[in-house]
């Protein structure tokens, strides 16, 4: 049950990072925004961090460092800095909706890496949230969104599948904190040459940033929406955990609705109850279980 609770709790917190961002500033550098976004939540991480690794004596080699250097680059500096470049070519619900579809690449990751084999309930209920996201996509709006940003965004979601199930390989060992601390202070870091090469120096960049949303969207939609879905994470399973994620659509597509006006359509019910299906069939116990 706890697993489950931290996992709601960091779904919604990321259903609002589309809205937040744009709510931000218009105009603000994609890439300066993704650095100033993880960087401060690598610091506001860290304090938690180091006790979480005292707590479990937890003794970092330079092999773990170099561990934890590939998740950075991974998860924030390639899988965030797609994402923010994808944002302002997207409206927010579509790119939520698309990023939703990563739970498809952690089934396909966890086998390799984790040992973590679905079966066909979790294969059906896969299928059913990629069709509720395909229901998503297929509105007449969808082409308000760029070519660019749907390629950019396919390729930040494949990453962050990618990185959820290494760090989930690594929990057992430090936990999600330490994790999460050290990867956002060393992606960010690693993000700041092509921030500078491509959007210029950080001053003038960040100059009409609006602090409100920022601080929002660091705190809320970033530092505590990551503790708590990779909470969820290593308490199910990174398989199973993931396809909480279909819910972001539908959680998206609502706040976008109320705050930005974005159109709600027959599509988005129907694609909704197929995600809602596709969540059943996984969450539910099998036979066995049941027993």
């Amino acid at each position: 049950m706890a697993g489950h609770l931290w996992l709601l709790l960091g779904i919604g917190l990321f259903s609002s990072v589309e809205v937040a961002s744009k709510w931000v500033g218009r105009g603000i550098p994609p890439l300066w925004l993704a650095v100033a976004r993880f960087s401060l939540t690598g610091l506001l991480l860290m304090g938690p961090a180091v006790f979480a690794l005292r707590r479990r004596e937890a003794d970092l080699t330079w092999r773990d460092a170099g561990r934890f250097l590939v998740l950075a680059l991974i998860g924030v500096t390639l899988s965030i800095g797609l994402y923010h470049l994808a944002i302002p070519r997207m409206r927010a619900n579509s790119a939520a909706i698309l990023f939703s579809a990563n739970p498809a690449f952690v089934v396909l990751f966890s086998p390799w890496l984790l040992g973590e084999r679905p079966g066909r309930r979790k294969i059906a209920g896969m299928l059913c949230g990629l069709a509720g996201v395909a229901l998503f996509l297929s509105r007449p709006a969808a082409g308000l969104d760029t070519r660019a940003g749907i390629v950019l965004m396919t390729a930040s979601l494949i990453l962050f599948a990618l990185y959820s199930v290494l760090a989930k390989r690594e929990m057992p060992r430090f936990g999600p904190l330490p994790i999460l601390s050290l990867a956002g202070l060393a992606g960010s870091a690693l993000l700041v040459p092509l921030a500078w090469w491509r959007e210029g120096p950080p001053g003038p960049a960040l100059a009409h940033l609006s602090w409100p949303g920022f601080l929002y969207l660091t705190l809320c939609a970033t530092a505590i929406a990551y503790v708590a879905y990779f909470s969820g994470l290593q308490r199910l399973g990174a398989a199973r955990g993931s396809f909480y994620f279909f819910l972001k659509p539908v959680l998206a597509s609502l706040i976008a609705w109320l705050w930005l006006g974005e159109r709600l359509t027959p599509q988005l019910v129907i694609g909704a109850a197929f995600v809602l299906a596709g969540l059943a069939l996984t969450m539910m116990p099998g036979p066995r279980a049941q027993r």
